[in-house]
């Protein structure tokens, strides 16, 4: 899945300790399946002075079908110039009950006040198939 978002976001910042911010991100996406659909999601992100990251969210994505499914995204500290983490299914609707549960993993970009994120998911040959159709 490929998405690209504009970011929102409210930062604190403690001199000396870290960086925190809430963030909020509205957007597309597509998939390899021709689907195509808006996402939302919001969390926090952390950022220690030694410049690693630890993020944290939920995504709301809707389908053209109005399908929804709901996805967390995590990131363990880490530099914060990787820009990769995690990603699971919490729980979806319709088809996309399929990859509940499922764990993926992701890689984005920022660019000013824009990002683009790619997730990559490891699908059985049976999920496949479904979202074939």
């Amino acid at each position: 899945m490929d998405t690209h978002f504009t970011v929102t976001s409210n930062v604190i910042d403690i001199p000396g300790h870290m960086n925190y911010s809430t963030y909020q991100l509205k957007g597309s996406w597509t998939d390899n399946y021709g689907r195509l659909g808006t996402v939302t999601c919001g969390g926090e992100t952390k950022i220690s002075n030694s410049n690693l990251a630890e993020i944290s969210g939920i995504c709301e994505i809707t389908d053209e079908d109005k399908n929804k499914r709901w996805w967390s995204i995590n990131r363990d500290k880490s530099d914060i110039e990787l820009g990769v983490g995690k990603a699971s299914q919490i729980e979806g609707e319709g088809i996309w009950k399929i990859l509940n549960n499922i764990d993926c993993k992701y890689a984005v970009k920022h660019i000013e006040g824009f990002s683009y994120m790619k997730l990559n998911c490891n699908l059985n040959e049976e999920q496949h198939k479904i979202l074939q159709r």
